[in-house]
């Protein structure tokens, strides 16, 4: 008995969109197809050729034909890393603008995992609803204002993680005054 696989990896870190299509060749009348995994809650569905929606792990087929001949066959379906990110914010003595009003904020990203097709990129997508400075498809951000900041990071499988940054700007500065007497001399301000 031999088996023709056509075998799916899981698209992102987590998923259960793997795939294990065999087309068995061979033997004797039909096939039974015994299947098993090291991995729990798999998705396997005993006794069907193909299986689909599989989690990653080590799967194995004990392909047996009519007359009882038995082949078996293993399947590792793999899965990306997870996308990780580490950000480096900006830092006026714990505020992320220099001053109230100002625009100088950043949030410099460092990014991992996931998978990237040869010569691509991470994509990233930013928003906000309340600060400015965005320039929208670029990892770091510079010249921001205090606000909340949002990015969608996505590999080249459309895989996606979210993160959400938040850059707060000092109180205005203010300066109150009484009238004092020191001396014999009235000093206003």
């Amino acid at each position: 008995v031999v088996d023709t696989t056509s075998q799916i990896s899981v698209t992102c870190n987590g998923d259960n969109d793997g795939a294990i299509n065999i087309t068995p060749s061979g033997g004797s009348g039909s096939y039974t197809f015994n299947w098993t995994s090291n991995v729990s809650n798999s998705g396997l569905v005993q006794g069907q050729e193909d299986q689909s929606n599989l989690k990653p792990g080590l799967y194995t087929l004990i392909l047996t034909d009519s007359n009882g001949n038995r082949s078996t066959f293993n399947y590792t379906l793999t899965e990306p890393n997870a996308i990780l990110i580490e950000a480096e914010l900006s830092n006026y003595n714990g505020f992320g603008v220099s001053k109230q009003g100002a625009s100088d904020g950043k949030i410099e990203l460092s990014v991992t995992g996931g998978y990237l097709s040869s010569g691509e990129d991470y994509t990233y997508i930013w928003s906000t609803t309340n600060g400015s400075g965005l320039t929208q498809g670029e990892q770091d951000q510079t010249g921001l204002s205090a606000g909340t900041y949002e990015v969608i990071i996505k590999d080249s499988n459309d895989c996606e993680e979210e993160r959400e940054y938040t850059l707060r700007e000092p109180a205005e500065l203010t300066l109150d005054l009484d009238l004092s007497v020191f001396g014999n001399f009235n000093i206003k301000c």
